[in-house]
């Protein structure tokens, strides 16, 4: 752009001018900011690591599978349009899943085997 900003994917990265006095923006927010400013200090007090405000979402995301929820539901609470993006970010979390289903199918078919008398 032909106004100080420069494009970079879907964000507005503001001027890039060093001697500005302007924050560096991204989506119309400042980087720095006083959340995220005492996000850190927090973070720092308690011994743990830096971390962004979007992994918060990502930790949610993973509390909702520790806690059974299905990948369709999990989907809409985090407001994909299509359960493969869901699946395809969050899947891995999901192996016991697989357990799960052959377990269940195992206990039907050994449930019929006894009904026939096997």
């Amino acid at each position: 752009m032909g106004d100080g900003r420069s494009d970079f994917g879907h964000h507005s990265w503001g001027n890039l001018n060093r001697s500005c006095p302007l924050p560096l923006m991204v989506r119309g927010w400042p980087v720095i900011n006083p959340f995220r400013t005492q996000l850190n200090k927090a973070l720092a007090a308690c011994g743990l690591r830096h971390v962004v405000v979007h992994s918060f979402r990502h930790y949610f995301a993973s509390l909702m599978i520790a806690s059974s929820a299905s990948i369709v539901a999990l989907s809409k609470v985090m407001g994909h349009k299509k359960v493969t993006v869901t699946l395809n970010r969050y899947g891995h979390l999901y192996p016991q899943d697989l357990v799960n289903a052959v377990d269940k199918a195992n206990a039907l078919i050994e449930a019929v085997r006894m009904d026939q008398g096997e």
